[in-house]
């Protein structure tokens, strides 16, 4: 799947995030969302469900330097050449402990709504960039756990199905 396609996706998948928040607390509320307090939950739905990738220019970094290739870098040859997964924020565990914390905050009176419906935008559109990850991309449903990457000290070859490492391989 191209790399455009792909982020659509997770576009899309922001939008609706966001859309739900901000619907949610209306009704929650019985009052319009001011336009300055839609605005920072989107931004912070689209910096969650689409910002999030910038996390594999560190993977790109680690296989090829500072010399780069869009070409290379939106085929994902960054993993073949390393033959690792890094991408530090694709992590099932930080958005389960950043929708948790968000959720506290939100039930909290004395901490500030705004900033608490930001966080839960940004943690709920992270889940949902890395459900469609797990959904899009050719990788084992645990890939996307930090701590199975750190386990299996986020060599390549475990985890991706052996059929899509083994395709990859053949091809260089």
């Amino acid at each position: 799947m191209s790399l455009l396609f792909h982020m659509m996706f997770h576009v899309v998948g922001s939008g609706a995030v966001a859309g739900a928040l901000i619907f949610g607390l209306q009704v929650q509320t019985g009052i319009p969302v001011p336009f300055d307090i839609s605005i920072s939950i989107i931004i912070a739905s689209f910096i969650g469900g689409v910002g999030v990738d910038f996390d594999h220019f560190f993977d790109y970094w680690k296989a090829y330097g500072w010399k780069f290739s869009f070409s290379k870098f939106s085929q994902g040859k960054q993993f073949e050449q390393s033959k690792k997964i890094y991408v530090p924020f694709h992590s099932i565990e930080l958005a389960i402990v950043l929708i948790g914390i968000s959720i506290w905050l939100v039930l909290n009176p004395s901490f500030s709504l705004l900033i608490s419906f930001m966080i839960l935008s940004f943690s709920m559109s992270l889940l949902t960039h890395l459900l469609l990850d797990l959904i899009l991309n050719e990788v084992n449903w645990y890939t996307y756990f930090i701590s199975v990457r750190v386990y299996k000290r986020f060599a390549l070859k475990q985890l991706v199905p052996k059929e899509h490492y083994e395709s990859h391989r053949i091809k260089r």
